[in-house]
């Protein structure tokens, strides 16, 4: 039945180690710089919503240049970017952005290279559905945030709704994979479990992640397209209930936001169960 779920610390290390592996030597197939600027310019501009003229931003799990340098046109701030870049790849983006007020900054995994209270904003797009410590990876991002600061979490919802009942029509009527549901019976599962999902993170003490086995072939990762590596399914309400349990305000959640008209509808209701997740919160204290 898939995805898999993945629960037990020794699962998580063996992930973690082939996470490791697969972002220091991408294949050609993992191409953030074909991406279509629609999605780097709708990401900035709702970061542009919040930042503050002349202020600091920072994009987390930038990928390339194209993100932080969207941001920077799009608003009068400085943006530092931070992912697992390469030398290569710092010198390249820093060459692509000689005339934007963006700086590039290569993470180790575990802490971020700035002082507490840095940035205005903190924000990420794509980005914490490949994380599998997403707790421990936003309270680093909540020590780099100013007190009033703004953080802001885009990206795909792999809980929602909307993904089994895709996976079903994609097997169907195409008979290809869709994302983790590789037949159509993982699909049929696939509609309960988000109810199941749902009830989970809802009836947990503490805000809960749900993390899943990214597809791996020979003990590798297995990525053919889309999100194959994806270990966290972003549970809207998973990110809630963090930032309350964080005394933060959330500002935005994923009411009225989507691609579609069908989907913009649906997200506006049923904003828990949203298609895609726009969630935007402001930090007390």
């Amino acid at each position: 039945m898939n995805p898999k779920r993945l629960k037990d610390s020794q699962s998580r290390t063996v992930v973690r180690e082939m996470l490791n592996t697969f972002y220091s030597n991408k294949p050609p197939e993992y191409d953030l710089l074909n991406r279509g600027q629609a999605e780097y310019d709708a990401y900035a501009r709702v970061v542009a919503k919040y930042a503050k003229p002349q202020g600091r931003v920072l994009d987390f799990g930038a990928g390339t240049w194209r993100s932080p340098a969207t941001i920077a046109q799009h608003k009068n701030s400085t943006v530092a970017a931070c992912d697992f870049f390469s030398e290569d790849e710092l010198t390249a983006y820093r060459t692509k952005t000689t005339e934007l007020p963006v700086s590039f900054f290569s993470y180790d995994g575990n802490t971020l290279p700035f002082d507490d209270r840095s940035f205005d904003v903190v924000s990420s797009l794509c980005v914490l559905e490949h994380v599998l410590d997403v707790d421990r990876t936003m309270s680093e991002l909540d020590r780099v945030l100013k007190p009033g600061g703004v953080f802001v979490i885009m990206g795909p919802n792999w809980s929602g709704l909307n993904n089994p009942v895709r996976g079903l029509f994609t097997t169907l009527l195409k008979r290809q994979r869709y994302w983790h549901f590789e037949n159509s019976l993982d699909s049929i599962i696939g509609i309960p479990r988000v109810f199941l999902w749902t009830l989970e993170v809802l009836s947990a003490r503490e805000p809960c992640f749900l993390l899943i086995q990214p597809r791996t072939k020979n003990g590798a990762i297995h990525f053919e397209t889309g999100d194959d590596d994806c270990v966290h399914l972003c549970h809207p309400v998973s990110f809630k209930r963090w930032f309350k349990s964080k005394s933060y305000d959330i500002l935005q959640y994923n009411r009225g936001e989507g691609r579609t008209l069908i989907a913009r509808l649906f997200n506006e209701i049923v904003p828990s169960l949203a298609t895609t997740n726009v969630i935007v919160a402001t930090k007390n204290g």
